[in-house]
C-alpha cells in the first residue's frame, strides 16, 4: 500500500451518466482537499458516450474497460455504474492493482463481498463502499450527538424515506431485476447502513429482521414499492426502516429515542440532488421545557457532500485515515438479503450469518 503522503491521488471514473456527472463535480471539489484527487481518465459504456465525455470535460475517455485499467497513471477507480457491473468490475480493478470506491451495492451477495474483501487484502488495496449518506454533514452531526449520548443510550430508531418513483437509468437497467438486483439493494441499503452506523457501537450486532412490503399495482410489486423492516439488536433496542417510492418529493426523516431524550433529523427537497434542500435537526431532553432546534447547514446532501466521501477515500489511499471498510458494504448487503428472505417467507429471519 502507498506510504503516507500529501500528493494527490490519480483517479479514474467509470460511468459518465447522471450519477457519474455528479461524481465529476465532486471530484473537482475533492481536488482541493488533503491529499486531494486528480481526475486523469474516464470510462464510458460506448464509443459514442466516450467521445462526448472527452469533448465535454477534456479528459481521456475509453469505452474499453481493460484499456482504461492499463493506464499507468491510474491509481484508484471510482465506479458509478449499474449495480450488476459492480462485482465483476471491482474485481478486475483490484486485480489490476487499483484502489476502488464502488457505489452501493458492493455486490449482490455477501459471499461476493467476502471475495472482494479478501482480494483487496491480498492486493493491499483500499476497497471503499459508496455509502455517501455517512458523509453528509447533517447525518454526521446526528451521529456525533448519538455518540456523545445526547439522548442517553438509544433504544429505538426510525428511518423513513418518502420519494418519487425511480427513473429507469441508462438502457432501463434500474427497472430490470437482473441488472438492478433486488430493489432493496437500490435504496433501502442506504438506510440499513445508516441504522448500523448509528447503532452498532451502543447496541451490539443485529439479531433478527422482519420485513413487509406492498404495492399499488401488481406490476410494481417486485419494486417493494412500500417497504418496512424491523431490525432488532443484541441489547434489546430496535430500528424501523421504511421507504416508499410512491411519493412526490424526496424526504428523509430520522428519529431516535434514548434513555435521556429524543433526536430528530430531516432532509427534504424536490429531488435527491436538489441545490435548495431544507435540513432540520432537533434535540429534546426529557425534563426540559421545550425541544432545541440545532443549527445545521442547509448546504448538505448529494449536491454538496459527495466530495467529502471522495476525500475520505483519497485519505485512505494515502494512509492518512482508515476510511470506510469493505466490511460495512458487506453488512449492508447482508441485511438486504435477509430482508428479501423475510419478504419471501413472511417470517422473521435470524441473523446468524452476521459478521
Amino acid at each position: 500500500m502507498n506510504q503516507p503522503g500529501q500528493t494527490s491521488v490519480n483517479v479514474g471514473l467509470v460511468g459518465v451518466g447522471r450519477w457519474g456527472q455528479q461524481h465529476i463535480a465532486a471530484l473537482e471539489k475533492a481536488a482541493q482537499g488533503k491529499p486531494g484527487t486528480r481526475l486523469v481518465a474516464l470510462c464510458a459504456g460506448s464509443a459514442e458516450s466516450a467521445n462526448q465525455a472527452e469533448a465535454r470535460w477534456g479528459i481521456p475517455c475509453d469505452s474499453d474497460f481493460q484499456r482504461f485499467l492499463e493506464r499507468k497513471e491510474l491509481e484508484a477507480v471510482i465506479f458509478s455504474t449499474p449495480n450488476y457491473l459492480h462485482y465483476s468490475m471491482t474485481r478486475q480493478a483490484l486485480e489490476a492493482g487499483k484502489h476502488v470506491l464502488v457505489e452501493k451495492p458492493m455486490s449482490f451477495t455477501p459471499e461476493e463481498c467476502d471475495d472482494l474483501i479478501a482480494l483487496a487484502a491480498r492486493q493491499q488495496k483500499v476497497l471503499f463502499p459508496g455509502h455517501e449518506f455517512r458523509f453528509f454533514t447533517l447525518w454526521e452531526s446526528f451521529k456525533e450527538l448519538l455518540a456523545g449520548e445526547a439522548i442517553g443510550k438509544p433504544r429505538y430508531g426510525s428511518l423513513e424515506l418518502r420519494r418519487y418513483p425511480y427513473n429507469k437509468g441508462a438502457g432501463g437497467w434500474r427497472h430490470d431485476p437482473d441488472r438492478v438486483g433486488d430493489w432493496l439493494l437500490e435504496e433501502p441499503i442506504h438506510y440499513f447502513d445508516l441504522a448500523l452506523w448509528f447503532m452498532l457501537e451502543s447496541a451490539g450486532p443485529p439479531t433478527r429482521l422482519y420485513a413487509v412490503s406492498s404495492a399499488g399495482s401488481p406490476e410494481r410489486a417486485a419494486w417493494h414499492e412500500n417497504f418496512s423492516a424491523l431490525l432488532n439488536f443484541k441489547d434489546g433496542s430496535y430500528v424501523q426502516v421504511t421507504r416508499t417510492v410512491a411519493s412526490f418529493d424526496f424526504r428523509l426523516q430520522i428519529h431516535f429515542t434514548g434513555t435521556k431524550g429524543t433526536l430528530e433529523g430531516s432532509w427534504c427537497a424536490a429531488t435527491d440532488r436538489d441545490l435548495n434542500p431544507r435540513a432540520d435537526l432537533t434535540l429534546f431532553r426529557f425534563g426540559e421545557a421545550a425541544p432545541r432546534h440545532l443549527e445545521v447547514s442547509q448546504q448538505t446532501g448529494h449536491a454538496y457532500d459527495l466530495h467529502r466521501e471522495i476525500e475520505a477515500f483519497a485519505a485512505a489511499v494515502r494512509n492518512l485515515a482508515p476510511g470506510l471498510s469493505g466490511l460495512a458494504g458487506r453488512q449492508a448487503v447482508y441485511l438486504c438479503q435477509a430482508a428479501a428472505r423475510s419478504l419471501n417467507s413472511g417470517q422473521t429471519v435470524d441473523l446468524t450469518g452476521w459478521k
